[in-house]
């Protein structure tokens, strides 16, 4: 693994996601000392992913070219048969000219603009990951595209990549208990991802020791794939509690008219265990009726839940720093601050002590951000930065040196995202920060009003000054609304996103800080990586 994350820079962030997955694979592939870990990331990543063109030929290339270079776990034996090397279509491509059944059509908004384009089991696949709920639309858009005479790939290999799907619907779908009865009918070539969704389940089912059993002989076969590594150590060796001496931390929310999800929030809050951890609501400045909502819960919380109001909306920096100078953050060692718009889940706070128990000189822990809605892909997680040559550009006037990446982004994957390490940087949804950090290096930055990338630019300021961030991916919370970025509908408010994100470049316009943050944060994941490596490859099941 050393010598991999050495030879292909980034490896250590994660392998997940179509896009990181190609550009990692064909990095690696131009290496003779690497190209077999390319080419078995770019099965592994087919196996997450069938029907992606890209991917798709991607291998066929590299069966063309005299071979898929593969390993233990990597199904390079039937690839030849799937992405058959003559140039025969795939089967995305085979799609094209299929006009989409009335009943599809009108199940799947936009399906029947779709046909020509040789995408639309893919569109419709992933449509029926989020709306599908008994499966009627999937077997409908399956039994379509079995209509579809795809040259080069037999009868017995569409019917495993219809179970595929079948089984990737259930693990998203169902409950863990019937998922599981799915997988146990056996799915040749893709062997990685049924093993990896079979621990999903036992995972969410309890039994996190067969989650390890069932995952260690993966992880011998795929030691190079560093997000089965981070999840495996997870399960194998979870944080312990937090000292019990250890105070509950003020937590901190503030809104601004938005009084129903406010309210879910704080109901979904009040079901958690925070122990005597004070609660604090700034209203900012809100006139939709959030004050009164308020005022009942008070009713119902008491002495805990305090408000503070402010006549006019000052903006989430000027927020933040405001509920940092009351009297119950000021008492406090570590505080929290929410969103407004959460679900919570069991556990969250207690995920983050313990984190921050376990690291010591974490300025910040996070936590992995979901979808609200089913299938809950992951919003975001733990961020880095990518060199400015792998990054995509947003302005092309000036020469930029920011560019955020986060592997888990739109991920499904329940597991692989599972793991606590070190980054650059945590959403600011739900995050604690130590007290003695905003002493030392400052609050938020209120040039960053009204919101977006006040979180990053603290992290930076953190990570430079030698404090680390740390994502606690054992806590999850659901969001019910997208990131600023994907909110921005409008010129004006895409034009303060990508104001704000001038003003971060020219705030650290010494590209040496940029920098500097960057490769600190890549060489803790690195370490942090290489650590749990070495003590997973001690490790023996019964």
């Amino acid at each position: 693994m050393q010598r991999l994350c050495a030879a292909i820079p980034g490896w250590e962030y994660g392998v997940l996601g179509a896009d990181t997955a190609l550009r990692l694979a064909v990095r690696a592939l131009r290496l003779p000392e690497t190209a077999r870990r390319g080419g078995a990331l770019a099965m592994f990543a087919w196996q997450d992913d069938p029907l992606e063109a890209r991917l798709l030929h991607l291998i066929r290339t590299l069966h063309a070219r005299g071979g898929c270079p593969g390993e233990a776990g990597a199904p390079a034996a039937c690839l030849a048969e799937w992405c058959a090397a003559d140039g025969t279509p795939t089967t995305c491509e085979a799609l094209e000219g299929l006009t989409a059944d009335a009943m599809l059509a009108a199940a799947i908004p936009g399906l029947s603009n779709m046909s020509g384009g040789g995408r639309w089991l893919e569109r419709g696949w992933r449509w029926c990951l989020s709306h599908d709920a008994d499966g009627g639309v999937l077997d409908a858009l399956l039994e379509a595209a079995s209509r579809v005479p795809v040259e080069g790939l037999s009868p017995q290999h569409w019917a495993v990549l219809t179970a595929r799907l079948r089984a990737g619907w259930a693990v998203t779908r169902r409950a863990p208990a019937e998922a599981l009865e799915m997988l146990a009918v056996p799915l040749p070539g893709f062997e990685a991802w049924q093993v990896l969704r079979e621990a999903d389940c036992l995972v969410r089912m309890g039994r996190r020791a067969d989650a390890v059993a069932r995952l260690l002989p993966l992880w011998r076969a795929l030691p190079w794939h560093p997000n089965l590594t981070l999840a495996l150590y997870e399960l194998a060796f979870p944080l312990p509690p937090a000292p019990p001496e250890d105070r509950s931390p003020a937590i901190l929310l503030y809104s601004w008219n938005k009084a129903a999800v406010l309210e879910d929030t704080l109901r979904s809050l009040r079901d958690t265990d925070t122990g005597d951890a004070p609660i604090v609501v700034l209203n900012n400045g809100s006139t939709d009726g959030t004050a009164a909502m308020l005022e009942a819960r008070q009713a119902e919380w008491g002495d805990r839940l305090r408000i503070v109001t402010l006549p006019v909306n000052v903006g989430a920096p000027a927020a933040r720093n405001w509920l940092l100078s009351l009297p119950e953050a000021q008492e406090r060692d570590s505080l929290v601050f929410l969103d407004d718009d959460l679900l919570l889940t069991p556990g969250w706070l207690q995920t983050l002590q313990s984190a921050a128990a376990a690291f010591p000189r974490a300025g910040v822990v996070g936590c992995r951000i979901l979808e609200c809605e089913p299938p809950h892909a992951v919003q975001c997680a733990d961020f880095f930065l990518l060199p400015p040559e792998d990054g995509d550009r947003s302005f092309a006037d000036f020469q930029e040196k920011i560019f955020v990446h986060g592997g888990s982004m739109g991920s499904l994957d329940r597991l692989l995202t599972l793991h606590t390490r070190p980054c650059l940087s945590v959403s600011g949804c739900c995050h604690l920060i130590r007290r003695k950090t905003v002493e030392t290096c400052g609050g938020f930055d209120i040039r960053f009003s009204p919101s977006q990338f006040d979180d990053l630019e603290r992290d930076l300021r953190l990570t430079l000054a030698g404090h680390e961030i740390v994502c606690a991916g054992g806590a999850a919370v659901r969001h019910v609304q997208h990131s600023s970025l994907r909110q921005a509908a409008t010129r004006a408010r895409t034009a303060h996103v990508f104001g704000n994100k001038i003003k971060l470049e020219y705030l650290y316009a010494d590209n040496d800080g940029v920098a500097r943050a960057r490769e600190t944060a890549r060489q803790r994941a690195q370490r942090d990586l290489l650590r749990k490596v070495t003590r997973l490859a001690a490790l023996e099941v019964a």
